[in-house]
C-alpha cells in the first residue's frame, strides 16, 4: 500500500510539475513577447549598441546600393558611415521603434502589413550627414527617400496570435492545475518530504532553464547564427527579457525554500 501510494503521489507531481512549467512559460511570454509596446520600447537600448548600428546600417546599405545610385564602394561607404550616424537621431529611432513595434504586433497576430525601416525621416537623416562629405549623393538620397528602406525580418516569424490570445487563460488554469496537484500529491504521498524536496529542485531547474530560454539564447545563441539581422535580435531580445530576470531570482529562492522544507520535513 505504501510503495502504490508513494508511486501515485510521484505520478500526480510530474504532473503537476508539468502544468507549473507551463504556467511559468506563460508568465514569461506575458512579460516579454506579448507585453504591448515591449520591442518598440527596446529600441533606444538596442540602438546604442554600434554592433547593432553596424548590421541595420550594412543591411540598408546593400538594399539601397543600386536604387541610390551609389555604384562605387567609396559612396557605399560614405552611405553605410552617414546611416550609422543617423541611426542615433531621435525621430530615426522613433521610427525604428515604430518598425519593432508592427515587428512585434505580427507575431501577436494584430498586424498582418510588411514591416520595414527607413523612408523620408531616415533618408534625411542620412542626407544630411553626407552633405558636407559628397552633396551630390546627399541630394540623390534626400530625392529618393522612400527607397532608402529595408525590411524587418518580423514577418518571417510564426503569427502567435491565438496564443496571445489565449495566454492570460493558459497561465491561470495551469497555476490552479499544478498547485492542486501538487497539494494531492502531498495528500497522498507517504513521505512528504520526498515531495517537497523534489517540488524544489523542480523550482531551482526551472529557473536555470527559462534563464537559459529568455536569457542565454538571445545573449549567447542568437548571435553565433551569424544571420544579418542577429546582432538586431540579440539586443531586442535581450532588453525585452530583462525583466524576466526577477522571476528566475524568485524561482531559485522558492526552491531553496522547498529544499529546506523537505529536509525539516524529514527530521520530524
Amino acid at each position: 500500500m505504501r510503495i502504490a501510494r508513494s508511486a501515485v503521489a510521484s505520478l500526480v507531481l510530474a504532473v503537476a510539475l508539468f502544468f507549473g512549467w507551463v504556467a511559468v512559460t506563460a508568465y514569461l511570454f506575458e512579460q516579454s513577447f506579448f507585453a504591448p509596446g515591449r520591442f518598440g520600447n527596446a529600441t533606444e537600448a538596442a540602438l546604442s549598441s554600434p554592433t547593432v548600428r553596424t548590421s541595420i546600417a550594412k543591411a540598408i546599405t546593400m538594399d539601397a546600393y543600386g536604387s541610390t545610385g551609389a555604384y562605387s564602394q567609396s559612396a557605399a561607404n560614405e552611405v553605410n558611415s552617414a546611416l550609422q550616424a543617423a541611426l542615433l537621431n531621435k525621430a530615426v529611432q522613433q521610427e525604428f521603434a515604430t518598425a519593432m513595434d508592427n515587428a512585434q504586433k505580427h507575431i501577436m497576430g494584430l498586424y498582418n502589413g510588411s514591416v520595414t525601416f527607413g523612408g523620408p525621416v531616415l533618408a534625411n537623416a542620412v542626407a544630411e550627414n553626407l552633405l558636407a562629405v559628397n552633396p551630390q549623393l546627399a541630394s540623390l538620397i534626400s530625392q529618393q527617400g522612400s527607397t532608402l528602406q529595408v525590411s524587418i525580418p518580423g514577418t518571417t516569424l510564426p503569427d502567435m496570435g491565438k496564443l496571445y490570445r489565449n495566454i492570460g487563460t493558459i497561465e491561470k488554469d495551469a497555476l490552479l492545475l499544478a498547485v492542486g496537484l501538487a497539494l494531492v500529491s502531498l495528500l497522498i504521498a507517504p513521505k512528504r518530504s520526498t515531495i517537497l524536496t523534489e517540488i524544489g529542485i523542480w523550482l531551482v531547474v526551472m529557473s536555470f532553464a527559462e534563464a537559459f530560454l529568455f536569457w542565454i539564447v538571445p545573449t549567447v545563441i542568437v548571435p553565433l547564427t551569424n544571420a544579418s539581422w542577429a546582432p538586431v535580435a540579440s539586443q531586442v531580445l535581450r532588453a525585452i527579457s530583462g525583466p524576466a530576470i526577477s522571476t528566475y531570482a524568485a524561482l531559485l529562492v522558492a526552491g531553496g525554500v522547498f529544499i529546506v522544507l523537505g529536509r525539516v520535513a524529514r527530521r520530524v
